[in-house]
């Protein structure tokens, strides 16, 4: 007798995305019971009209294997039937089930999504892809992107991830059964199976939740769940930011891997040497030193061998600052041993430990707090799955640190309610998790204290330089890696912001009156908490409190867009300004004569007064809530006091940043602006659909946003569309409230957002090179035709700084390419030329190539006419933020053959690509800042000439840090096109191409370029 669920794993290859106008192509399907199968059903289906040649590249089937195939309509019958109503199982399977029932089928089919299971229980994986998920489970398939043979994996990885989610531990299994996810979420009906299966229950010392359970909560002064953890398990051992376990998840980082290049020749050994020499001197003496190293990893190694040593020998301690979490993380875990045993040095004699800035560790406090409380009874799908994430990853990790789990898109919200940080100072004191020793922020901080050498991040350093934080003590020496990026981070710490979307999201965290007048929010849930008579009239005074300033919020808004119109009618005598200027206004003296302005002030200060009369009573509710605790409610089991007193400095924030913006005065360095952001998603880019979320995306660091390139000042206006200051349209960032966010805030994408950021920064660095301390500062490029001036100043450093920048040689790696037949970027014909020119080097590459552009928009004007002339040629191109993401487009790079990838924004940031680095790449254009942007436009008045001494340096080392991590990071041949020809006409040619590694150089027309650069990569 069968005792196992008869299920159907199915897959479909279709067309396209769209059910409502693409067509299924391919019907796979397998059904099941347990580990037994009992049918399957695959068949060919005639699709009515041509297949795109992006799905014959992926799936390997033309029109020739449809001819002949049976329509969808003669199938129905027979998939009917093999269907039934049994459950359908499949990766991002309602992809595949809304095809189904646009002809009928799957209407009443339960669906079990492999791609949400697998999310939950493998936190850490980086992509979940059904491959990438099979190959984590020890799951393989012969081939991919068939239709039964995806319906066979697929069911393979749903057997696999149910072994894996009964092998969790119990307290694991309540924390994901405790969650108010949706209910058709295809992780919470097998958790709830298989919690009624084990017979949990919430006993004692595994959560709070019955009386005895209660009991000992108010004991402990805390949930005793925690008693479940890695981190209670191993409570004595400190040693929060140790190596990393071998099965844990290392995020990519942009240096090379230890041992993935070839060796090195020997110039490159001296280069290493020269780099080490300096460095290790610079320690030694305690001077200020800029330094350039190579691409690659030994470039790296050479820096950190030198550090090692010194720590060493010296005994003093040394604190390495790198640009994010990941690279953190991958410096602990395989750069820093590899440079340890170039140094002989054993590790046991020379701790290491790492630290991060303090929102990028879970809080235990919240996560046993408000954390995974929902207004409505169930939280949104991402959020869910971004919190069971958390709650897998949680039971295992000594560290929780962020860089630990793989968290994309809206799951970040889940990050955003679990997460440390300076808003809940408030509720440090009486926190248990902390005084018992299982605070992951206290913990790395502790094992920091003891190290000799300590791992931290250019956001943690930033904010002890600006805000004095308490997590980091700063050492006598100090080497910073990615010196390039710390200015904008200095910025973005000292940088204004008052957003709409962000403070309307705080207010709906503390109030929310949804459709038929429910409430939500933080109040709600704080007068629930508090005694019956009195809540309701608390209650409602909140509430009406929240509308006033949400109303007075709108009027302020409202004021900033009359103010804007009112710029552009004061300006209207003049030529009409470009679309980039008519989104911008700077708040300077002129700006405050406008007839807008009086009004707008009016606005403020009453907005002011809103915001200031919330804030004491999100506080008030806070002390209420903590007044009405019973005595065997222990201090952390309810989080709504701590979410309410966060929530009270959020809005403090919020009121400083408007009074500073609108009534800070000329003697400060803020400069402040306005501006209305463009939509987070540009007009025509589709939509992502299901089928996207078939793979995970990496949280990337926190970045400074790129701002579009425009000519120089001598060049010609460029056209209207490259002057748009667009986002990547690929990434999406949550709000930062702890609640669902009304609907009513993506209303208006056009609000205005007041700005406020200082023009120089190099100031705050002194504290790293005062007497008795050194610093080092170093990056793959620092010199502009081998001259620091321009990084000397960014960063506030004297002309006594030191400077090393040996000359790196890539002569027999890299052919420089400078086409002669090619007209200047706003030429009429320069468009039609570079589609030509691509098309050439694709064609005589066979794909490897990847094209920079200088914005999305003018990524787009190529990428449709590019892609068909080159489907001609059976060669794949893919562009950013229409083809997927970032991590998306090199996925497919690596392991298909014969593909192009169009990028901007993103891929300006010089990633390292070893693997399979592209064979040639091509910049159409030189990345000049943008100055119609009011802060760059700004720091170029900061010199005498602005073109010269800004400009140009800007552009140079942006593109050699794009070229670096494509170009420099391996050791394979490649070649580069710079395709705009300004770079050989005008005078500020030879400087940005001294700026560049030493390479073989090559003029020529494009034909030539064409053929030459397919010799030399061979």
């Amino acid at each position: 007798m069968r005792t196992s669920q008869v299920r159907v794993a199915i897959d479909l290859e279709t067309t396209g995305l769209h059910p409502e106008h693409d067509a299924i192509i391919e019907i796979g399907a397998l059904k099941f019971a347990g580990d037994e199968v009992l049918e399957t059903f695959e068949s060919f289906v005639a699709a009515g009209a041509a297949v795109p040649y992006r799905i014959q590249r992926l799936t390997g089937i033309s029109g020739t294997q449809l001819r002949g195939a049976p329509a969808l309509a003669e199938l129905l019958p027979r998939l009917r039937d093999f269907l039934g109503d049994h459950p359908l199982v499949g990766h991002s399977v309602p992809f595949d089930a809304a095809f189904l029932r646009r002809v009928g089928l799957a209407r009443r089919n339960p669906l079990v999504d492999t791609y949400e299971l697998a999310s939950a229980l493998l936190p850490g994986l980086p992509s979940y892809t059904l491959a990438s998920v099979g190959a984590a489970l020890g799951v393989r398939s012969p081939t991919y992107h068939r239709a039964l043979a995806d319906a066979q994996l697929a069911r393979d990885v749903f057997l696999a991830l149910l072994e894996r989610l009964r092998a969790l531990d119990a307290s694991t299994l309540l924390a994901l059964d405790r969650l108010p996810a949706p209910l058709d979420w295809t992780p919470a009906y097998f958790v709830r199976q298989t919690v009624r299966q084990q017979g949990l229950t919430a006993a004692p010392g595994a959560a709070a939740g019955s009386t005895i359970g209660d009991l000992l909560a108010a004991r402990l002064g805390m949930d005793p769940a925690v008693l479940s953890l890695a981190v209670a398990r191993g409570a004595d051992d400190t040693s929060a930011g140790a190596l990393p376990s071998a099965d844990a998840p290392v995020a990519a980082l942009d240096m090379v891997e230890p041992g993935t290049a070839a060796a090195s020749s020997a110039a490159a050994d001296r280069l290493c040497q020269i780099v080490s020499d300096g460095v290790r001197d610079a320690l030694a003496a305690g001077h200020t030193l800029l330094v350039e190293h190579h691409h690659a990893a030994d470039g790296v190694l050479a820096c950190l061998k030198a550090i090692l040593q010194w720590a060493y020998a010296s005994g003093a301690r040394a604190l390495i600052c790198v640009a994010d979490d990941s690279a953190a993380r991958q410096l602990i875990a395989r750069l820093i041993p590899a440079a340890l045993a170039a140094a002989d040095i054993a590790a046991a004699e020379l701790p290491v430990e790492s630290l991060c800035a303090r929102e990028s560790y879970l809080c235990l406090h919240r996560w046993y707090g408000a954390a995974r409380l929902s207004l409505d009874g169930q939280l949104p799908r991402d959020t869910a799955r971004g919190l069971a994430k958390l709650a897998v990853w949680l039971a295992g990790t000594r560290t929780g640190a962020l860089g630990e789990v793989t968290l994309s898109g809206q799951e970040l919200a889940a990050w955003e309610r679990t997460r440390a940080g300076a808003e809940f100072v408030d509720s440090d004191a009486d926190c248990a998790y902390r005084r018992d020793r299982y605070c992951f922020v206290a913990r790395a901080r502790a094992a920091a204290e003891r190290a000799r050498v300590i791992v931290t991040t250019h956001r943690a350093l930033t904010a002890q330089l600006v805000e004095g934080s308490s997590m980091l003590d700063l050492p006598g020496r100090t080497f910073v890696f990615d010196a390039h990026l710390l200015e904008d981070e200095l910025r973005a710490a000292q940088s204004l912001v008052l957003d709409r979307q962000a403070l309307l999201a705080d207010l709906g965290a503390l109030a929310l009156v949804e459709e038929g007048g429910r409430r939500g929010g933080l109040f709600h849930l704080a007068a629930q908490r508090l005694d019956a008579a009195s809540a309701k009239a608390r209650e409602q005074q909140w509430f009406t409190q929240v509308q006033r300033t949400r109303q007075a919020a709108e009027r302020l808004f409202t004021a900033l867009r009359a103010l804007l119109a009112d710029s552009h009618d004061e300006a209207s005598g003049n030529s009409p300004a470009d679309g980039a200027e008519q989104r911008t206004l700077r708040l300077d003296a002129a700006a405050r004569e406008l007839a807008a302005w009086r009004p707008l002030m009016q606005r403020w200060e009453e907005l002011a007064a809103r915001l200031s009369a919330t804030v004491r009573i999100a506080r008030d509710a806070a002390q209420l809530v903590l007044a009405a605790r019973g005595p065997k409610t222990p201090p952390a089991a309810d989080g709504v006091a701590t979410e309410l007193l966060a929530s009270a400095r959020r809005l403090e924030r919020a009121l400083d940043c408007g009074a500073r913006i609108l009534t800070g005065g000329s003697d400060d360095d803020l400069l402040r602006w306005l501006r209305v952001p463009y939509p987070a998603i540009a007009p025509g880019t589709p939509s992502v659909s299901a089928t996207t979320r078939r793979s995970g995306a990496r949280l990337q660091r926190r970045q400074p946003v790129q701002q579009t390139a425009l000519p120089p000042a001598d060049a010609d206006p460029p056209p209207a569309s490259d002057v748009a200051l667009e986002p990547n349209p690929s990434v999406t960032l949550a709000p930062p409230a702890l609640l669902e966010a009304p609907a009513e805030i993506a209303e208006s994408a056009e609000a205005p957002v007041l700005h406020a950021a200082p023009v120089q920064v190099g100031a705050l660095l002194a504290p790293l090179y005062a007497p008795d301390r050194g610093l080092v500062l170093a990056a793959p490029a620092l010199a502009v035709g081998g001259d620091f001036a321009y990084t000397r100043a960014a960063l506030g450093l004297s002309e006594a700084a030191r400077t090393l920048g040996p000359a790196i040689e890539c002569e027999n790696q890299t052919l420089l390419c400078l086409p002669t037949d090619v007209p200047e970027p706003n030429a009429p014909q320069f468009q039609r030329r570079l589609d030509d020119a691509l098309i050439a080097l694709a064609s005589a590459l066979g794909g490897r190539l990847v094209v920079l552009f200088p914005s999305h928009a003018a990524l787009r004007s190529t990428a449709q006419s590019l892609k068909r002339a080159l489907e001609r040629h059976d060669i794949l191109a893919l562009a950013q933020g229409q083809d997927g993401s970032v991590r998306q487009l090199w996925q497919t790079f690596r392991t298909e053959p014969r593909v192009v990838l169009l990028g901007a924004g993103a891929f300006w940031e010089g990633a390292a690509q070893t693997e399979m680095p592209p064979a040639c790449i091509v910049v159409t254009r030189l990345p000049f800042p943008a100055l119609s942007d009011p802060l760059l436009a700004a720091r170029a008045d900061q010199w005498a000439d602005a073109q010269s001494q800004f400009v140009v340096p800007h552009a140079a080392l942006r593109l050699r840090h794009a070229l670096g991590g494509l170009a420099w990071s391996h050791t394979r041949k490649n070649a580069i096109v710079l395709f705009d020809r300004r770079i050989q006409t005008r005078a500020y040619g030879p400087t940005i191409l001294a700026t560049l590694p030493r390479c073989e150089q090559y003029q020529g027309s494009v034909a030539q370029i064409a053929e030459r650069t397919a010799d030399w990569v061979g």
